[in-house]
């Protein structure tokens, strides 16, 4: 197994064999963690493909955060030994926890035993203190052919709950997964 190298764009350690892209510069091999480390070397080589001086070692323990972690006061900002100093690529923060597609029965179950429990909460709460939460005004708005603390009326305000929970993580798992497949084609 060979030695851990640096990615020069972000300073994140990986093995050359684990390694999302390579490119040859002058003569030397940079190994990158994501694509998007490999085209940032891409457009600024100059920057990223020379060996830092001592200054730019100083300099940059203060002012690059590696991976979303700082190492020290950002303030440190400037251009040293022809490279600039400032943050890696915004993508760095999203390595740690890929977004993964959200399946609906789970979410639902979830959204739905959350109100579920609300609404009998709700409920005994009205009954309990009339005049205090105002939900024997309310929840006929919400829940239409609800009439309060009639069984009949407290079933179908669970299943109403239970339609809008469904309807919800219904339209949430759908825009979610859409975003997490459209995020997963650009990374590439």
């Amino acid at each position: 197994m060979a030695d851990k190298v640096k990615d020069p764009v972000c300073g994140m350690e990986i093995r050359p064999e684990e390694a999302a892209a390579g490119e040859d510069h002058e003569g030397r091999t940079f190994y990158f963690c994501s694509k998007a480390c490999h085209d940032t070397f891409v457009k600024d080589t100059h920057r990223y493909g020379h060996p830092a001086t001592p200054r730019d070692t100083v300099l940059n323990q203060f002012s690059a955060p590696v991976h979303g972690a700082l190492r020290g006061p950002t303030e440190a900002r400037g251009v040293a030994g022809g490279r600039t100093l400032d943050r890696p690529p915004p993508h760095q923060h999203r390595r740690r926890w890929p977004m993964i597609r959200l399946p609906f029965a789970p979410l639902a179950a979830a959204i739905v035993a959350v109100g579920e429990v609300a609404y009998v909460v709700c409920v005994a709460a009205g009954a309990l203190w009339p005049n205090v939460f105002g939900m024997r005004a309310f929840f006929p708005t919400i829940f239409p052919g609800f009439t309060w603390l009639d069984p009949l009326s407290f079933l179908l305000g669970l299943v109403e709950v239970a339609l809008y929970g469904l309807a919800t993580a219904a339209v949430a798992s759908v825009a979610w997964n859409f975003v997490v497949d459209r995020t997963t084609k650009a990374a590439g």
